[in-house]
C-alpha cells in the first residue's frame, strides 16, 4: 500500500512538473512579494450622476490590466476577460483555430479548485457563461450571484492559467464549431459577409475564414499530418499572454476586497510580454472597389449595402466624426435623405454603421432595405445618397449641430439609465481594448466632446463614389447568379457598376429636396427628480378608475431619475380572432407608427421614446422620456394619430411589413393553440384603455390623459367583459398532442420543435418555484447533451413561460433533423433526467433553493425595469413574497413528486403539446438519419476504406441523400477505379434507407400521440382556464 502512495506522489510530482515544462511556469509565476506591486492606473473615471458604482483601473505585475466596479446595486457579480487575440492570427492551413480554442479553453483546467466543473457550477447556481471570437479578439464572460462568486472566479481564472485540453474534449469542441458553422450557413448576413471576405485581398487577413468547421479543424489538418490538439495548444501559448488581456469584476464587494480576489486568482497568468499583432493590409483593392456583387437571398426583403473604407475613428473618438455623419444622414425628418426616398417608394429603412476591420482601417457601411420598385430604381437611390453627402460638403460642418450633439450626448451620459454592471462589462471588457490604456473615459468611450470641423471634412471628403463595393441581396434578381462561395456555398454574381451609375454619381446634378434638419424641440431644459427616500413603496396604486379608464400610478422613489414611463394599453376586444384579424390590427399600428415617425424620431434623438406595438388584447402606446417634456410629447403623439390619413402608399408599405411577418413561427402557432380570445373582425372598434405612469409624473396627470382619452373614446361602447385578459387552453391529464406544418420556403434547410409541457396555474407559487428549480436542472446539462454530444442542432432554448392563467416548460430546438426524431430524443433525455433528479445531494438542492430565493428576491435596477413589472398586468404585488415562503419548507421529496408528475415520459398525468415545423427541403430520410457507423462497417466489410472522419463531413456538408450518396460513390471511384463501386454504394444506401423508415414507422405506431388535423376543432374541444381577474378589487388598490 505505502509503495502505491508513493508511487502516486511521485506521478502527482511529474504531472506538476510536466504542467511547468509546458507553459513554462517557472519564467512566468509571481513570486509573492510582487504581488503587492501594483499599479493603480485610474480611479476617477467620469461616470452617470445617477450611478452608485465606484471604478478603478488596476495592472498587475504580469501587466494584465483589471477595472474593478463596486456596484452596491447589483445582485449578481460577474466578470469578463477579453484576449486581444482573435482569427485574424489563425495559421493559413487552419481556418478557425482561434474559435476552437474558445470553445476548448472552457472544458477543463488542470487547476481544479473543486470535483464541480465550471459550467455545472454556474447553472447549479442560476448564472450564465458564454464566449465570442471576434477578428482581432475573443471574450469569456459569465455571472453568478455574488454569494457564490469567488469559486466561480477561481474556477475562471484556471482557464488562463492552466487550460486542460484534453483529447477526449476535442471532439465536443470540434462539434460545437461545426453546429455554430451549420447555423451560419442559414443566415443571410453572414453569408454576404463572407461573400464581401472571399471578393477582399487575398493578402489581408480580413480574407480570412474565422468559423471553422469539422474540415478545416479535424479532416483537412489530418490529411497533411497535424494534430489539432498540439495546434490548438501551439496557438493557446504563443497568444494567450496576460498582457494582451484585458479583465473586468464587478460585484457588490468594495473595491479593496475585489483587488484581493484579483491578485490572488489571476497574478499567476503568464505574462509573456508579446506584442499584439498588428494588421494593416487593405481587404479593398482597386480591382473589388467600383464592383457590385448580387446575392441570391432566401428572404423576402430586398437589403442593399454601400461599403466605404475610412480611418479607424478610435483615432478620432473624442470628436467622432462618424457619429456627426450618422446623425444627419439618418435623420427622418422632412427634407431627410430618408424622407426622400421613403415618399418616392423605393425604400423601407436607412441606418448606417461604422466596423473595425484593421488597426488603422474601418468600414463605414450605409444600409439600406427596398421595396421592389427600389430594386428596380436602384441606381436613382445611390444617385440621391451621393446627392445628399454633396449637400453635407457644400453645406460645410454645422457647429450648432455640434452643439446639439454635445447637448444630447451630455443629457443622454448624464442621466442614462441603471443597467447592472454584470450586462455591461462583456463590452467594456472590449473597449479597454480599443482604449489603448487611456481609461479616463471608459464609461463615455465615443462620446463627442470636441468639435473639430477638419475631421467631418476629411471623413466626408472619403465618401467618394471611387471608394465603395456595393452588395445587393434579392430573391430574385439578376437570377442569373453564376458564382459560388466556397465556405458557406451561397450563390452571388460579380460585375462592374454600370457605367451609367459611375458617370453620374461623379457628376452630381443639386438636388433641392434635401435640406439640413431643424433643431430638435423635445430636447428638455429642466430636469425634474425627485429626491431618494427612506420609507420607499414598492407597489403602485390606483389612482384613479372610470367607465373606461384607469390610472396606474408608481413614483420613482429609488432611482432619482427625470424621466417617467407613460404605458397606455388600448384594448381592442377579440382583436385577433383570426390571423386575418391580427394582420388587420397589425397593419392599423404599423401605419399609425408610419404616420408619427418623424415624431418618434426627435424623440428618440432627445433621448425619449415613443412605440406603438401589439400588447395582449389590443394595442400599446408607450411613451418614455424626460418628465419635462413628457406630455408635451404626449399631446403631439395623440394629435397626430387622431389627424392622420393613409394615403395608398403608406396602406401598402404596411401590408407588406405585416406580410412579411407571416410565416409559421413557434411563438404565434404556440400562442395560437393555447390561447382563447379571438373574436369577429367587426368588434375591433370596442376598446377599453388602461394607462400606467411610472417615474415622476405631474399631479394633474390622470386628468391630461382622461381628458385626451374621452375626446377620442366617449362615443364607444363599453363592455365589462373587455376587462378580462385572454384565458388559456387547459390539456387534460395524459394529453399528447402534435401539430405539424411544412415551411413553405423552399431556401431553409432547418426543421424546428415546441416541446411543451403544461404544468398549471400560474398563481399557484409552489408550482412556479419548482419549475424553477427543474429549469436550473435542464439548463445545466441540456446544452451539453442536446446540442454538443447528439448535434441535434446549434440553436437550442429550455425555458417556462408563465401566462396570466397558466405555467408551460418548453423545449425550443432548430435543426437539420426530422422534429419527429427531436421528439424521441427529447424523450430519451427526459428519462436521463429522472436519474439525475433521483441523485441530487442535500447540498446540491440547497443550492437551487438558494438560487431561486435569490431570484425572488430581486429588487428592480431602474425605473425602466419597475415599470415593465407594473405593466404585465398581473396585479398581485406580493406574489415574490410568497414564493419565498414555499421555498423555505420545500424539499426533495416535494421536487421528485413534482417532476415525475409533470415531466416524467411515462406519467399518466403529463400534459404535452408538441408542434412540428418541418423545413419543406426535408427528405423522409436524409444524410443526418442514417447510421454512419453501419455505413462504416458496411464499407470496410466489402473492403472499401473510408475514414470516418471523411463519412461525417461528407454527410455534413450534403444535406440531401441522394447527393450523399453521389459523393461517396465519386469518392470510392477514385480510389478503386478497379472495383464496381456502384452496386455496392446503392445496396449500402437503399439498406440504410430502408432501415431507418422502418424503425420511424415503429416508433410512430408505439407513440401514442393523437395529431392535431384542424387547430380550430382542436381549440374548440379544449377546457378554457378560469379567467384571471384581479387578486383585488381594485377600490384596494387605491393609495390610503
Amino acid at each position: 500500500m505505502w509503495n502505491y502512495f508513493i508511487f502516486s506522489l511521485f506521478l502527482l510530482f511529474l504531472q506538476a512538473e510536466s504542467y511547468k515544462i509546458q507553459y513554462n511556469a517557472s519564467n512566468y509565476f509571481l513570486d509573492a512579494k510582487d504581488k503587492k506591486n501594483i499599479k493603480i492606473l485610474f480611479s476617477d473615471i467620469e461616470k452617470p450622476e445617477t450611478h452608485l458604482s465606484l471604478y478603478r483601473v488596476i495592472e498587475l505585475p504580469n501587466k494584465l490590466h483589471v477595472l474593478l466596479i463596486s456596484d452596491p446595486r447589483t445582485q449578481l457579480s460577474a466578470a469578463s476577460m477579453d484576449v486581444g487575440i482573435g482569427y485574424y492570427s489563425d495559421p493559413d492551413d487552419i481556418p478557425g483555430l482561434a474559435h476552437f480554442c474558445e470553445h476548448i479553453l472552457f472544458m477543463g483546467s488542470l487547476k481544479a479548485s473543486t470535483n464541480i466543473n465550471f459550467f455545472s457550477y454556474i447553472k447549479r447556481h442560476n448564472g450564465i457563461y458564454n464566449a465570442s471570437t471576434r477578428a482581432e479578439g475573443t471574450s469569456y464572460f459569465f455571472n453568478i450571484p455574488s454569494s457564490y462568486f469567488e469559486l466561480a472566479l477561481d474556477k475562471f481564472s484556471s482557464f488562463f492559467i492552466a487550460p486542460l485540453f484534453s483529447r477526449s474534449s476535442v471532439e465536443r469542441a470540434v462539434h460545437a464549431v461545426q453546429s455554430e458553422f451549420n447555423l451560419y450557413k442559414q443566415s443571410d448576413s453572414l453569408r454576404i459577409q463572407q461573400i464581401e471576405k472571399t471578393l477582399s485581398s487575398v493578402d489581408s487577413p480580413y480574407n480570412k475564414f474565422g468559423i471553422g468547421n469539422f474540415q478545416t479543424l479535424m479532416v483537412n489538418p489530418k490529411n497533411i499530418g497535424k494534430d489539432i490538439l498540439e495546434e490548438v495548444k501551439t496557438f493557446y501559448n504563443t497568444y494567450y499572454s496576460s498582457n494582451l488581456m484585458k479583465l473586468v469584476v464587478a460585484s457588490s464587494e468594495s473595491l479593496d476586497r475585489l483587488q484581493e480576489l484579483i491578485l490572488k486568482y489571476f497574478s499567476e497568468i503568464p505574462n509573456k510580454d508579446i506584442q499584439r499583432p498588428v494588421f494593416t493590409q487593405k481587404p479593398f483593392t482597386d480591382k473589388t472597389l467600383g464592383m457590385q456583387y448580387w446575392y441570391k437571398s432566401s428572404l423576402n426583403s430586398i437589403k442593399m449595402e454601400l461599403t466605404f473604407s475610412i480611418e479607424v475613428q478610435t483615432n478620432f473618438r473624442n470628436t467622432n466624426p462618424s457619429e456627426y455623419f450618422r446623425y444627419l444622414i439618418e435623420h427622418k425628418s422632412s427634407d431627410s435623405l430618408y424622407l426622400y426616398l421613403l415618399e418616392e417608394g423605393w425604400i423601407v429603412s436607412l441606418t448606417t454603421c461604422t466596423e473595425n476591420i484593421l488597426f488603422d482601417l474601418d468600414f463605414l457601411r450605409i444600409t439600406l432595405y427596398l421595396t421592389p420598385k427600389g430594386l428596380a430604381q436602384y441606381e436613382e437611390i445611390i444617385v440621391a445618397i451621393f446627392q445628399y453627402l454633396k449637400m453635407l460638403k457644400d453645406q460645410g460642418p454645422q457647429e450648432w449641430i455640434f452643439h446639439e450633439l454635445l447637448r444630447l450626448g451630455d443629457m443622454n451620459f448624464r442621466f442614462s439609465p441603471y443597467i447592472p454592471s454584470y450586462k455591461v462589462i462583456s463590452y467594456l471588457s472590449m473597449v479597454m481594448q480599443k482604449a489603448r490604456s487611456d481609461y479616463s473615459d471608459l464609461l463615455k468611450f465615443g462620446f463627442i466632446t470636441k468639435y473639430s470641423p477638419e475631421n467631418i471634412i476629411n471623413l466626408l471628403n472619403s465618401l467618394h463614389p471611387d471608394n465603395y463595393l456595393l452588395s445587393i441581396s434579392s430573391n430574385n434578381k439578376p437570377s442569373d447568379w453564376n458564382l459560388r462561395e466556397h465556405w458557406l456555398e451561397s450563390e452571388y454574381k460579380l460585375e462592374s457598376l454600370p457605367e451609367t451609375l459611375v458617370q453620374r454619381s461623379n457628376n452630381l446634378p443639386a438636388n433641392n429636396s434635401f435640406k439640413l434638419p431643424k433643431p430638435n424641440k423635445y430636447i428638455p431644459e429642466n430636469y425634474v427628480i425627485r429626491p431618494l427616500s427612506n420609507e420607499k413603496v414598492y407597489k403602485p396604486y390606483l389612482e384613479y378608475t372610470a367607465r373606461f379608464f384607469r390610472y396606474w400610478c408608481k413614483q420613482d422613489d429609488t432611482h432619482s431619475s427625470p424621466k417617467t414611463y407613460l404605458f397606455l394599453f388600448f384594448k381592442i376586444p377579440n382583436f385577433s380572432s383570426t390571423p386575418i384579424q391580427k394582420a388587420l390590427i397589425n397593419i392599423y399600428i404599423n401605419i399609425l407608427a408610419c404616420n408619427i415617425s418623424e415624431i418618434k424620431y426627435y424623440t428618440e434623438v432627445a433621448g425619449s421614446q415613443v412605440s406603438i406595438f401589439p400588447h395582449k388584447l389590443g394595442f400599446q402606446l408607450f411613451i418614455f422620456g424626460y418628465t419635462d417634456k413628457l406630455f408635451v410629447l404626449y399631446q403631439d403623439v395623440l394629435d397626430a394619430i387622431l389627424e392622420f390619413e393613409p394615403t395608398p402608399f403608406i396602406f401598402n408599405l404596411a401590408l407588406k411589413a405585416v406580410k412579411d411577418e407571416i410565416f409559421p413561427s413557434l411563438y404565434d402557432i404556440s400562442t395560437y393553440l393555447y390561447t382563447d380570445g379571438y373574436w369577429p373582425s367587426d368588434e375591433i372598434l370596442s376598446v377599453l384603455q388602461k394607462a400606467l405612469a411610472v417615474g415622476s409624473p405631474p399631479e394633474n396627470a390622470s386628468l391630461i390623459i382622461e381628458n385626451s382619452l374621452k375626446n377620442i373614446f366617449s362615443k364607444q361602447f363599453y363592455n365589462p367583459f373587455y376587462d378580462f385578459d385572454a384565458r388559456t387552453s387547459v390539456l387534460e391529464e395524459g394529453n399528447n398532442f402534435i401539430f405539424q406544418l411544412t415551411r413553405v420556403n423552399l431556401e431553409d434547410l432547418n426543421s424546428h420543435i415546441y416541446y411543451s409541457l403544461q404544468i398549471g396555474e400560474a398563481n399557484n407559487p409552489k408550482l412556479l418555484v419548482l419549475v424553477n428549480i427543474i429549469h436550473l436542472i435542464i439548463s445545466k446539462i441540456s446544452f451539453d447533451q442536446l446540442r454538443t454530444k447528439e448535434q441535434l442542432g446549434y440553436f437550442l432554448k429550455v425555458c417556462y413561460s408563465q401566462t396570466l392563467t397558466m405555467i408551460n416548460y418548453d423545449i425550443i430546438l432548430t435543426s437539420e433533423r426530422d422534429p419527429f426524431y427531436l421528439e424521441q430524443r427529447i424523450i430519451v433525455y427526459l428519462y436521463r433526467l429522472a436519474a439525475i433528479i433521483e441523485n441530487i445531494t442535500d447540498e446540491e438542492f440547497k443550492d437551487y433553493i438558494d438560487s431561486i430565493i435569490h431570484k425572488f428576491s430581486y429588487k428592480y435596477e431602474n425605473i425602466f425595469l419597475e415599470a415593465n413589472f407594473i405593466s404585465s398586468g398581473i396585479y398581485n404585488f406580493d406574489f415574490s413574497t410568497m414564493a419565498i415562503d414555499v421555498l423555505k419548507n420545500l424539499t426533495k421529496d416535494d421536487l421528485k413528486k413534482f417532476f415525475y408528475k409533470y415531466f416524467y415520459p411515462d406519467s399518466p398525468n403529463r400534459k404535452k403539446l408538441s408542434i412540428h415545423i418541418r423545413s419543406g427541403v426535408l427528405e423522409e430520410v436524409s444524410s443526418s438519419d442514417l447510421s454512419l457507423q453501419r455505413l462504416y462497417y458496411y464499407f470496410k466489410c466489402n473492403e472499401l476504406e473510408i475514414p470516418f472522419d471523411d463519412l461525417f463531413t461528407l454527410a455534413q456538408s450534403n444535406p440531401k441523400l441522394s447527393n450523399f450518396e453521389k459523393s461517396i460513390q465519386e469518392l470510392l471511384v477514385k480510389k478503386y477505379p478497379d472495383t464496381d463501386i456502384s452496386i455496392i454504394v446503392a445496396q449500402a444506401f437503399k439498406y440504410l434507407e430502408n432501415h431507418y423508415k422502418e424503425l420511424k414507422q415503429k416508433a410512430l405506431k408505439n407513440y401514442n400521440a393523437v395529431n392535431i388535423l384542424d387547430p380550430v376543432v382542436f381549440k374548440n374541444s379544449m377546457k378554457l382556464s378560469s379567467v384571471p381577474p384581479p387578486l383585488l378589487s381594485f377600490e384596494a388598490y387605491k393609495k390610503p
